[in-house]
């Protein structure tokens, strides 16, 4: 039997039947319901973005229901959406729903839209509801600091202030305000009062958490977050915040889980996606860090911040033109943060731009002319552009801001002694060593100077100084050995070398120093072991590699050279330089094949010496297409690679694709005007196109742009140098400096008239211009070039004298003078050989040091001429004074093999009479 039911009341019926009704006549109403319910549900579980999808379903339902618009408006504004956010808040505030919040909820939009102007447009200062009042100026202020208008900031925070003192919000912009205005105390008091009232206020937490962090306690700040995000684990903010601290403090896997969280919920929240691209770029995953800052590529103008790691990023892949702009707004929005600055300076380094990485240090440092390392920064962009004379101003300055900065004072004594200045550098390095005694550089740096200087006494002084600091190190031991080696006492320097590896096997730099000091006196073999045992130990030590394999291919050992760089690639396959040095001389020994083979190894990257080899090997065997299409991506790479260029124009050139050839020039001139190679290419396609006259219009059509300026006016006569048409070069060169006068035309001028066999008129020409320049070094040293040939050697040492006088360390004027002081038999003459050789061990200091030796009866002349052979083995003047070097040895054999060389009808030097007369004699046996 079934049960009976009671049946309802009157008043229950009539309920029923109302709800039933209602809910068939607007079913969305009780849809909408269910959905707002469900949302709430999802709130509470910290699920936003589900609670999102309900709310929207609510307002789709239920298009007055002003509580779901609100609700959904401050979903939207949490999840990063504030246009949506502006929307469904607005549509709240009209449907008459809680206007205070829909009213937060629209003003916080616009904040996070980066439309200060909008918001101060649409909510003015006064007129407002009591009630409103409060928030609006609060919001004024903050939109007022965006656009740095700190005073009206502070008036609108001070209003705020006066109607609702105790406002948790109108508190914590009274604190921003404070900030902005350079008063922390006043910022900090704010936001103690504000907790002080709600001591669990996650807005001034994490305020109190970023004063702590400023502060430079970061664990402390960590700490409050830690706080912020126990209390409500859903905190964004928080979680974004504490992860930029982790990641500052190196605790990246922290970080991380902070990110994860904010992910899940908001899975392309900006700041997550941008903390998560630091993080990358950190570990040096540049492409996924590439990746990231691609998703936030349309919010970056709303993340000024970001700017910095894009730039980057996108430096690191080589994206340039994409770098320079990032890091151009990132500097542009932040001029003080010298990171910024650095990042740009590096960036327009690399596409060889250092005129903008000037101009950028330069505007960087009137607003902050007091900051060292922007300074420092600047002559190291002078150095690199080798401008050292205002690289060295720009030391001093940081060092003067930085006076107890011992590695500055260090490195500003490197570039005095660079600079010929030895006092100078001396100076500066004993400074340097006052602050810092124990550090080793500066004590290394003094016994180098008083090497260089040849003050042998002075160096040894410094030595005994680091000796006793250091005791027998290495170090100390190789700068023995050295000083010594300075000294032409080649016994006392093996030696020293010899102890040093005995008490310091280890010790690369000894070894590679007596491999030298064997190879320049002939004990190859010994030479050979010590190399051989380095690279036994260090395969890829470069230093070692171009000694070993320089010296085999002098002697004329190509097959092991060869074995040296086929060991050295096997062993470090992925160095890209060592790559290159065998793939190059594998062509150079025309197996352009095997070149090839080694540019084409799977694990050689994509450097642009190595592919400069890979292009020139395509085009050796005749792959002409694949070659250019190398020179492309070499360009692409790197579009300053004048060389790349060049040649990919001569390819372009033989196919007769002449448009395409002035395309390539016109890119490259586009980038760097002023590059004169580039114009001399543009010549050449001109006469290969359109002969001479085409030539000639296109080298006008240069000049006239003052891009070009003023390296063009000389393209006419190069064009007609290059034709050998020498007088006409001559005259080209003459008008132009009667237009523009300048250096470089009056010694192309007087090269022209010598060319064209008018030596005197050349000279005529350099003696007028030194005339009235007389302090224009690189005329003189021309001009004493032709009175040396012209044996007018007083005259040459006056000009050369002149030289020294204003560039004391200049090579070429140091070895011409102490030729001619040989030649007059002065005494000054080996000295000034000396100091020359100390300052640039190369070919020809080495020649004229060893000759002045050889004629003094020094035998220790033999091994620097043997240097200056291996350096160049086919000048027949240094052949001849190796022979003479050689006959006063006792190497008979040796020395007529030499002479018999350079002695014969096809030769011609001006020492040849000399040579004969010295073959003649030891074939007579005297």
């Amino acid at each position: 039997m079934l049960a009976s039911h009671p049946r309802p009341s009157r008043l229950a019926r009539l309920a029923l039947t109302g709800t039933a009704l209602a809910a068939l006549l607007w079913p969305g109403l009780a849809m909408a319901a269910d959905h707002y319910a469900k949302a709430q549900a999802l709130l509470a579980a910290g699920d936003l973005r589900g609670a999102q999808i309900e709310l929207r379903n609510a307002v789709r339902d239920d298009p007055e229901n002003g509580r779901a618009h609100l609700g959904l408006a401050d979903v939207d504004l949490r999840l990063g959406d504030p246009a949506a956010a502006e929307k469904e808040a607005g549509k709240a505030r009209d449907l008459g729903t809680e206007p205070r919040r829909a009213t937060e909820i629209l003003l916080q939009s616009y904040l996070d839209q980066q439309r200060p102007r909008d918001l101060l447009q649409t909510f003015p200062a006064t007129g407002n509801p009591p009630d409103l009042a409060p928030t609006i100026l609060a919001a004024r202020a903050r939109a007022e600091l965006m656009l740095d208008q700190v005073d009206k900031a502070a008036a609108d925070i001070d209003a705020a202030k006066a109607i609702a003192p105790d406002s948790p919000e109108v508190l914590l912009t009274a604190s921003q305000v404070a900030s902005a205005k350079g008063d922390p105390k006043a910022a900090e008091a704010a936001i103690a009062a504000v907790l002080k009232a709600d001591p669990e206020n996650a807005a001034a937490l994490r305020r109190k958490a970023q004063f702590a962090a400023n502060a430079g306690d970061r664990a402390g700040a960590i700490t409050i977050l830690d706080g912020v995000i126990a209390h409500d684990p859903n905190d964004i903010v928080a979680h974004l915040q504490r992860a930029d601290l982790l990641i500052a403090s190196r605790q990246n896997d922290k970080a991380k889980e902070d990110i994860a969280v904010v992910q899940k919920m908001l899975p392309n929240n900006a700041q997550a996606v941008y903390l998560h691209a630091l993080i990358l770029a950190e570990a040096g995953d540049f492409k996924g860090a590439g990746a990231d800052m691609e998703k936030l590529s349309s919010v970056l103008s709303r993340m000024p911040n970001a700017y910095y790691i894009d730039a980057l990023v996108k430096n690191q892949l080589g994206e340039r033109e994409q770098a320079l702009d990032s890091a151009r707004r990132y500097v542009a929005r932040f001029p003080n943060d010298p990171r910024g600055v650095a990042l740009l300076v590096q960036i327009d380094m690399a596409r060889h731009a250092p005129d903008d990485a000037i101009a950028a240090l330069n505007k960087a440092i009137l607003l902050n002319d007091k900051n060292p390392a922007l300074h420092e920064l600047l002559g190291q962009v002078y150095l690199a552009s080798g401008k050292l004379a205002p690289a060295i101003a720009s030391y001093e300055t940081a060092s003067a801001l930085a006076p107890d900065n011992a590695a500055l004072l260090s490195r500003l004594g490197e570039l005095k002694l660079d600079a010929g200045d030895n006092d100078g550098a001396a100076a500066a390095f004993e400074r340097s060593l006052t602050l810092d005694p124990k550090q080793a550089k500066a004590g290394e740096m003094l016994v180098l100077t008083g090497i260089v200087a040849g003050d042998f006494s002075q160096a040894e002084s410094h030595l005994a100084e680091l000796k006793k600091q250091e005791g027998d190190s290495a170090v100390v031991g190789n700068l023995t050995g050295l000083l010594k080696l300075a000294e032409m006492d080649y016994p006392a320097a093996e030696a020293a070398f010899a102890a040093v590896i005995k008490a310091h096997p280890d010790a690369i730099a000894a070894k590679l120093s007596l491999a030298r000091l064997q190879l320049l006196e002939g004990q190859n073999d010994d030479a050979w072991k010590l190399l051989d045992e380095v690279l036994a130990k260090q395969p890829g030590n470069r230093t070692a590699l171009n000694i070993a394999v320089a010296a085999r291919e002098q002697q004329g050992d190509t097959k092991a050279a060869l074995a040296l760089l086929a060991q050295a690639h096997a062993a470090v396959p992925n160095d890209a330089a060592i790559a290159a040095s065998y793939a190059g001389l594998l062509l150079r020994t025309n197996d352009a094949k095997g070149a090839l083979a080694v540019t084409l190894g799977k694990d050689q990257p994509a450097a642009a010496a190595l592919l400069m080899v890979q292009a020139a090997a395509q085009a050796s065997l005749g792959l002409n297409d694949t070659a250019r299409d190398t020179y492309r991506q070499i360009l692409t790479l790197d579009p300053s690679q004048t060389t790349a260029r060049i040649n990919l124009v001569r390819l372009l050139v033989q196919a007769k694709d002449y448009s395409g050839a002035d395309a390539v020039i016109d890119a490259g001139l586009k980038a760097y005007p002023a590059n004169y190679e580039l114009m001399q290419a543009a010549l050449g396609v001109a006469l290969a196109s359109g002969g001479a006259d085409a030539a000639l219009a296109r080298a006008a059509s240069l000049a006239k742009d003052a891009a070009h300026l003023p390296a063009a006016r000389a393209l006419p006569g190069d064009f007609y140098m290059s034709q050998k048409n020498y007088d006409a070069a001559a005259k080209a060169y003459a008008a132009a400096a009667a237009d523009q006068p300048s250096t470089m035309l009056v010694l192309r001028e007087a090269a022209a008239e010598n060319a064209g066999g008018h030596k005197k008129a050349a000279m005529a020409t350099l003696s007028d211009w030194v005339g009235s320049h007389a302090d224009d070094v690189s005329a003189l040293v021309a001009l004493a070039d032709f009175e040396i040939a012209d044996h007018q050697y007083p005259v040459a040492a006056g000009h050369l004298e002149t030289v020294l006088g204003h560039q004391p360390n200049n090579i070429i004027a140091l070895n011409n003078l102490a030729w001619i002081d040989q030649q007059l038999g002065k005494p000054e003459a080996l000295k000034l050989a000396e100091r020359a050789y100390l300052l640039a061990p190369g070919a020809q200091t080495a020649d004229t040091l060893g000759y002045i030796l050889t004629q003094a009866k020094n035998p220790t002349g033999l091994p620097l001429l043997r240097q200056a052979h291996a350096e160049l083995p086919n000048d027949p003047a240094i052949q001849y004074h190796l022979a003479t070097a050689l006959a006063a040895a006792g190497h008979r054999d040796e020395a007529v093999a030499l002479l018999t060389s350079i002695t014969g009808d096809k030769v011609n030097f001006p020492e040849k009479d000399g040579a004969r007369q010295l073959l003649a004699d030891l074939n007579a046996g005297k």
